[in-house]
């Protein structure tokens, strides 16, 4: 069984989560907040880290990412 769509669905709703925080995605695969915001939770922090490569090939996609 071919777990790859289910590792992109959670890369793709741990991206639209930090979004939704304010966050913004740089090329490298990193992450910031805008000066006003307070920093990611470090729980979605961790699991954007566990999911980077999936995040970057999704935000690879995006036209208006970074």
């Amino acid at each position: 069984m071919n777990e790859a769509p289910d590792f992109l669905s959670s890369a793709h709703r741990l991206v639209a989560e930090a979004q939704a925080l304010g966050a913004l995605f740089h090329p490298d695969g990193s992450w910031s907040m805008a000066a006003s915001l307070t920093a990611l939770p470090s729980a979605l922090a961790d699991r954007l880290r566990v999911h980077r490569r999936a995040v970057v090939l999704l935000m690879a996609k995006t036209p208006d990412a970074g």
